[in-house]
């Protein structure tokens, strides 16, 4: 049984997730829902604990589909930064011109 559409966990990869003292290849598990990160896993763990008879890739994708994370909600950004950030959603509405 799956999770509800609007209830399931996405992802985003990148080899550049920045941290508060270093910057490392990870992917970030978070629900859309809440807004609110999950889970994070870090590649050099994922690596140290795979078998060495199973494939990286193969292994991470286990990794994903354990915590529940469909692949169509899982996005690379291969080297793109992925940082932590603000958004800021106010309005300049003396900008606003009415024609």
């Amino acid at each position: 049984m799956t999770a509800p559409h609007d209830q399931q966990l996405h992802a985003v990869t990148s080899n550049n997730v920045v941290f508060e003292t270093e910057v490392v290849a990870a992917t970030v598990v978070y629900s859309p829902a809440t807004g609110k990160i999950v889970s994070i896993i870090r590649k050099h763990e994922v690596m140290s604990a795979a078998d060495a008879t199973i494939d990286e890739t193969e292994f991470y994708e286990q990794a994903l589909r354990d915590l529940g994370v469909d692949p169509e909600n899982h996005r690379n950004l291969e080297d793109l930064v992925l940082m932590p950030g603000i958004v800021d959603s106010h309005v300049h509405l003396n900008e606003v011109s009415c024609l």
